[in-house]
């Protein structure tokens, strides 16, 4: 194994604890408990973000209580040692702590082939109250034939996910250890992914208004499409609607650019606070990396020229790649100003099937005012819409079937994209 390994002392400023020890939220992503464990040596909770399992994730908070340790820095030290006991090239970095009760560190791993890259950091800490030691554990993953692309850019963005991990909340002890109350993320509205949806969850297929319960899963096929008068050529895909008893779906809209549906989260007044509207896109015919540049520029183009054409004071990233599930896909961050002069944020994820020259382009808007979501940033890899975006699956034609996630998952994380 060829490795790539830092190691960076991190010193936090303690902030008191808000949190539930059944979900969290880091980074704009909402993190639900799926798994814990109990032995007289340590207690640990497991959380993915919501729709994501130990099989396919590319985000994994750990949260460790161990009892009978103490003196953070030392532990931290030990760690340090069986790392380059087990890695002799290790390449690393002390820096100073100023405090003793809480130190950490964070490293970068590249297998060989650089098939999987991993961005880790690692906090022990001595909490007040608490006997023994805390520790916080976050990872990044991403895997697969993209994953020689994460392995700069996640250098890249150290300092970014090194800031969302200072920031935040963490808490100070573990509670309800040894029993999940919180829904599974293994599961979305009783069904797991790799079943028919149609067998297990009533496919909604009409174009009225209408409420859905959370966690509820949309397959959209032929007869949904021709029951829309929708012509265009699109791959048959479901996607879970977010936990939130809110969600209303509109009715399809033929005028301006034709939508297949749209999704909307309404507040209290009925403001617009999260809408997301799905399009058909025709991809490039060629293949391999030019497929990919081309499909960036492109999606690029389209978001200036046409997504947000009559927009004030657009402003649209550069798309980076990605993979949803066993498809590739790009992710473009942008934002725009309407006639009031009010910013809002939006989303662009572009799924490609491994087969055919037609996408799928989620366009996810939000406002700031009412959402959740209040930085740009947030929806780099989190935000109610963006979530309901990135759980997009394709249906097989022929057998009505979601597509199982493999084995060994090549899902990548959301990280821009560059041509180093």
């Amino acid at each position: 194994m060829k490795l790539y390994l830092r190691l960076i002392v991190l010193t936090l400023a303690w902030a008191p604890s808000v949190l539930s020890a059944q979900e969290m939220f880091l980074g704009g992503d909402e993190f639900v408990l799926a798994r814990e464990r109990s032995s007289s040596e340590r207690e640990l909770q497991v959380f993915y973000p919501y729709g994501e399992d130990e099989r396919d994730w590319e985000k994994r908070i750990e949260i460790h209580y161990y009892p009978d340790l103490e003196q953070p820095r030392r532990v931290v030290m030990a760690v340090m040692k069986r790392l380059r006991e087990r890695y002799p090239d290790l390449i690393y970095k002390i820096l100073p702590q100023p405090e003793s009760d809480r130190a950490g560190v964070s490293y970068l791993v590249a297998t060989e082939g650089e098939t999987e890259v991993r961005l880790e950091f690692l906090l022990y800490a001595e909490n007040p109250g608490v006997r023994g030691l805390m520790a916080y554990r976050l990872t990044y993953r991403s895997r697969g034939p993209d994953a020689r692309y994460a392995k700069a850019l996640l250098r890249g963005k150290w300092d970014y996910y090194e800031r969302a991990f200072v920031e935040a909340n963490w808490p100070e002890s573990l509670e309800n250890v040894g029993k999940v109350t919180s829904p599974s993320v293994f599961t979305m509205g009783g069904s797991s992914f790799g079943k028919s949806m149609s067998e297990v969850v009533p496919v909604e297929n009409r174009s009225l208004t209408v409420r859905l319960p959370e966690g509820r899963m949309l397959e959209v096929d032929r007869a949904f499409l021709e029951s829309q008068n929708i012509k265009t050529r699109i791959p048959f895909f479901y996607f879970a609607v977010p936990k939130d008893t809110e969600n209303l779906f509109i009715e399809y809209q033929s005028a301006g650019i034709p939508e297949v549906l749209k999704l909307s989260l309404a507040g209290a007044e009925m403001q617009l606070v999260e809408n997301i509207r799905i399009f058909p896109f025709i991809l490039p015919s060629s293949s391999g990396n030019e497929r990919l540049w081309e499909t960036a520029g492109k999606l690029r183009r389209k978001i200036e020229e046409e997504y947000l054409n009559g927009w004030d004071d657009v402003r649209v990233s550069e798309p980076f790649l990605t993979q949803i599930g066993p498809a590739q896909g790009f992710v473009c961050l942008a934002s725009f100003a309407d006639s009031e002069g009010i910013r809002m944020f939006a989303r662009f994820t572009l799924l490609m099937p491994p087969l055919g020259d037609r996408g799928i382009l989620a366009f996810s808007q939000v406002d700031p005012r009412y959402s959740s979501v209040k930085r740009l940033e947030d929806l780099e890899s989190g935000g109610v819409m963006a979530g309901v975006a990135h759980s997009i699956r394709f249906i097989d034609p022929a057998t009505r079937v979601v597509e199982e996630e493999p084995e060994a998952s090549q899902k990548s994380s959301p990280l821009p994209y560059e041509s180093n």
